[in-house]
């Protein structure tokens, strides 16, 4: 190791890490209200903001990849609850993975709608993918509701479980098919959408893929409820 590498090193394990501080509920002034589907109120927390608490938290040992961005086209589907048929916009989706020191990594999926500006929909997207990366730390999360279901996928990204043998389960693969279902996809396409979104068939996923899926179909899904 190089005395710079090993300056960087001491440096590193002298600033301070405050988990207490990474979970502190944000201040009311920081905590920003928009109008969801159906009416309702929805909290949420400025991109900045997120960082600011990282950076604070952790004496700015954090780092974040951008695993996949990718767009996808409108798409026409039944609104499961009126019966109507609906259409939800054109959307850029940014596959990122969080990662703090001593706590592991997280990965979540961002969303943006298409607005005709390509580089502020990606940042947007990304940015969107990092806060919901956050929130499996444990930022920001007094803002979901206790039963709402995307507080629940919480998953690693260490090596070992992205393994190509690891197969999908059969859990997954139901959820998979659950979810288009409540998207108001119909059983003739339910397959292909899913496999569109694995880039593999389903009896050759594994289990990563089938997680990263899932995030995405969950994603199109708060899209389409918001639209």
């Amino acid at each position: 190791m190089s005395r710079v590498e090993n300056l960087i090193k001491i440096m590193n394990m002298e600033r301070a890490f405050s988990e207490e501080e990474l979970i502190r509920p944000f201040d009311r002034k920081d905590i920003k209200s928009r109008e969801g589907a159906y009416g309702k109120k929805l909290d949420y927390i400025e991109g900045h903001k997120v960082i600011e608490r990282l950076n604070r938290a952790t004496g700015n040992r954090w780092s974040f990849e951008v695993i996949s961005v990718q767009k996808h086209q409108a798409e026409r589907h039944t609104d499961k609850r009126t019966g109507e048929s609906v259409a939800y916009p054109s959307y850029w989706s940014a596959l990122v993975c969080l990662t703090i020191p001593s706590m592991g990594s997280r990965m979540q999926v961002g969303t943006k709608a298409i607005t005709g500006n390509e580089e502020n929909d990606i940042k947007g997207a990304i940015t969107d993918g990092l806060k919901k990366a956050a929130t499996l730390f444990g930022v920001g999360l007094e803002l979901y509701e206790a039963d709402d279901e995307e507080v629940g996928i919480r998953y690693s990204a260490e090596p070992e479980r992205w393994s190509e043998g690891d197969r999908i389960t059969e859990g997954q693969r139901k959820l998979l098919f659950t979810i288009c279902e409540e998207m108001g996809i119909s059983n003739e396409k339910q397959r292909e959408h899913i496999e569109a979104k694995l880039g593999v068939t389903i009896e050759s996923a594994t289990r990563g893929m089938a997680t990263i899926a899932i995030q995405e179909l969950k994603a199109e899904k708060r899209l389409l409820r918001a639209s």
